[in-house]
């Protein structure tokens, strides 16, 4: 398959497991005890903004290399619906992804009560459930897709 990087589909993985350690992290510090959880603290803010560049960042770049190549190449070789499937998906996440970090935005301006940030650790566990069902199907139906096709096997 021309301009398809062989070693970015086995980089594939690592950027994954770094995307869900970076959910993971964020998920920690949302959910840390009240005495370290303070806008006021400058380590906490400088958590979360590390935090949430470092996402921002990373899911932009990778989303971006997706949709530029891969996605385009699963269409290619046939498999439309699924590339559809994961075009949708990306749009799901950035959605649900840049609500996440518009309240975290929030919070370093100001202390939040317990239900907010309650409410806001819900809304970053469902952001990682859905990233990482994303990401398996990623690695479990389009690498294998794009894998055959490169090889010349299996394309519909």
């Amino acid at each position: 398959m021309p301009g398809l990087k062989p070693h970015k589909l086995e980089e594939m993985h690592e950027e994954h497991v770094t995307t869900l350690d970076h959910l993971a992290l964020l998920a920690q510090a949302i959910r840390a005890p009240r005495t370290f959880r303070s806008a006021s603290d400058p380590r906490f803010k400088a958590l979360l903004r590390t935090l949430v560049m470092n996402l921002e960042g990373n899911v932009a770049d990778h989303f971006r290399f997706e949709e530029a190549h891969l996605f385009p190449a699963l269409r290619r070789a046939g498999h439309v619906e699924l590339a559809d499937t994961l075009s949708l998906e990306h749009t799901e996440l950035r959605k649900d992804g840049r609500s996440l970090l518009d309240q975290l935005d929030a919070t370093l301006e100001k202390d939040l009560s317990d239900e907010t940030w309650s409410g806001i650790g819900r809304l970053a566990m469902r952001l990682i459930d859905k990233q990482r069902a994303h990401m398996q199907r990623e690695e479990s139906e389009m690498v294998p897709a794009l894998r055959a096709a490169q090889d010349g096997v299996g394309s519909p």
